[in-house]
């Protein structure tokens, strides 16, 4: 007689299916980009432990950066108390075990998985008992609750209303540069996967106009990588007119389609992304951005700057040599060290001829102090070697200046009309009314 199944069992088969049906659906390997979104929670997974990435040592300085390829992996080993910098071990794995040849001893490198560390075997080299059985934890548990690790120094920081943070950093010595991003310091991605030329997977853009609020004064700074599906943008701009700041990220889909900009608190700040003008990363330097700022050749900017002068005051001139022409200031301002350019600033100030006078120096000596801002305020009687000075014309400037005119700007909403002679060097006159009110000759770029 034949058997027939129960309705109820088939329900139960069905339902069975069913559930294994949506698991393979929803199971899913993430992305950098989605995770950066996504407030889910880790599944529990079944699959064999990804030991790729960077393992440092629990107790020590010693790294190693695992890379899985198509032969197997690779570890690049740095050991700097003995000054290894990156020895590369190729490695086959077994379970949760990576087996290499190390100077020619077969099998003599372990490195085995143990409830979330690496422990590392070396056998049989005298050198190595320090670190025999040495435990590797992964980077990201180290600096859980730090923003950077030992030999590594934190470029720029900040969190976001939703509790997540971006942190960039570096090592001490320029060996690599690397973006994490954070939720509840739960590590959400970490780029780029492999440190070697990792300077080389980011672009820094900036663009920078000073001379403060009546000069537009503008920083704008935008650190740029892709993964293999986004592309991010990670901004800090500084707007002299309004006196804001803005920080924070965006993310884009690889046609440049926007998906999500947030902006960073300002109070968790620590760092700038202009630090990053001084380090060997990838580097644009804007152009100006004004629809009415026209770009005038860079070589007469430095021509000017090398010829030009305000009187008896040329850019170049040393602090005694200042004094011996026009005599002691009536204030100096001790403005310190700068990163962006690693030297030490100092403005005089003279009230009576209506003069600011800003010197750097590379050095600890104060005599070596130079000129290279000048700058001429309202109420000077100061001229140019063209005899323009304050209240001069727009027209008596374009005169005095050749290929002048294509360089000025458009009148803006406070009525200040700009003219840059120069790209990085040169000369700024600033108009209102139709006439000069301020000149600045020397280091644009600084300024």
């Amino acid at each position: 007689m034949l058997s027939y199944p129960r309705v109820s069992d088939l329900v139960l088969v069905s339902l069975f299916i069913l559930s294994l049906a949506i698991s393979c659906m929803t199971e899913s390997q993430g992305d950098p980009g989605l995770d950066i979104q996504s407030n889910s929670q880790t599944k529990p997974s079944t699959r064999p432990v990804d030991l790729s990435g960077t393992w440092v040592m629990n107790e020590g300085a010693d790294s190693l950066i695992i890379i899985e390829d198509l032969n197997g992996y690779v570890i690049h080993w740095k050991r700097p108390s003995i000054g290894l910098d990156n020895e590369k071990i190729f490695c086959d794995r077994i379970a949760d075990t990576l087996i290499g040849d190390f100077y020619g001893h077969e099998g003599s490198v372990k490195l085995y998985y143990e409830k979330g560390r690496l422990i590392l075997s070396v056998d049989p080299f005298s050198d190595f008992e320090s670190i025999h059985n040495a435990a590797f934890v992964r980077i990201e548990q180290r600096t859980a609750d730090h923003d950077t690790m030992n030999g590594e120094e934190l470029i720029f920081s900040f969190k976001t209303d939703d509790d997540r943070q971006f942190i960039l950093s570096k090592a001490q010595d320029d060996g690599f540069i690397r973006v994490r991003f954070k939720k509840s310091d739960s590590l959400l991605f970490s780029f780029p996967t492999d440190p070697n030329d990792s300077w080389n997977s980011f672009l820094y853009q900036y663009y920078l106009r000073g001379g403060g609020a009546e000069n537009e004064g503008l920083d704008d700074n935008t650190l740029r990588f892709n993964t293999e599906t986004y592309i991010y943008e990670v901004f800090d701009t500084y707007y002299a007119v309004t006196n804001q700041e803005s920080i924070g990220f965006r993310i884009l889909d690889l046609q440049g389609n926007l998906i999500e900009e947030v902006d960073g608190v300002l109070e968790s700040r620590t760092g700038s992304l202009i630090r990053l003008r001084d380090s060997p990363i990838r580097t644009e330097e804007g152009k100006a951005i004004d629809a009415g700022i026209k770009e005038f050749p860079t070589d007469e900017g430095v021509a000017l700057v090398k010829n030009e002068s305000f009187g008896p005051l040329k850019i170049g001139m040393k602090t005694y040599q200042v004094d011996d022409v026009i005599g002691r200031p009536d204030s100096i301002l001790n403005q310190g060290y700068w990163q962006v350019d690693g030297g030490n600033h100092r403005a005089w100030i003279y009230e009576k001829i209506s003069a600011t006078l800003e010197f750097v120096t590379y050095t600890d000596n104060l005599s070596n102090y130079e000129l290279e801002v000048l700058r001429i305020h309202k109420g000077s009687k100061l001229r140019t070697t063209k005899n323009i000075g304050i209240g001069s014309s727009i027209a008596e400037v374009l005169r005095a200046y050749e290929q002048a005119e294509k360089a000025l700007s458009q009148e803006n909403e406070h009525g200040i009309r700009l003219l840059f002679l120069g790209e990085t060097q040169g000369m700024i006159f600033s108009f209102k009314d139709d006439k000069v009110f301020e000149i600045m000759l020397g280091n644009i770029i600084r300024n």
